[in-house]
């Protein structure tokens, strides 16, 4: 399933896995309302508790699309972000946005 042409949903149920369709930073967010709404309801019809952002393949992330990450938080109990660049591990971290979504690397 593709949501708004920028996610692409890997696994569904307690648990959803979401990767992205594009591996650069032209992500077309002026799709972002969507998406938003869109993950909302799917995180609302699964009872989602974890949700997991695989960002492998992807360089960089724009501000936009981290904000976006970032406020599905309060729709979850926990929030990851897997496979992050060093730039990407370091923006989140300095913007202390790791206080709402954990980092890891591997297969989630």
């Amino acid at each position: 399933m593709i949501i708004a042409n920028i996610f692409e949903v890997l696994r569904t149920g307690p648990k959803i896995i979401i990767g992205f369709t594009e591996t650069d930073t032209d992500f077309p967010m002026q799709s972002g309302p969507e998406a938003y709404q869109k993950l909302v309801e799917l995180l609302e019809k699964h009872e989602c508790k974890v949700l997991i952002f695989d960002i492998r393949n992807v360089r960089i992330l724009p501000s936009s699309m981290l904000g976006l990450i970032a406020s599905m938080a309060k729709h979850v109990d926990d929030l990851y972000l897997y496979n992050p660049t060093d730039e990407v591990r370091e923006i989140v971290e300095v913007s202390q946005l790791d206080q709402l979504m954990e980092l890891y690397d591997g297969d989630p």
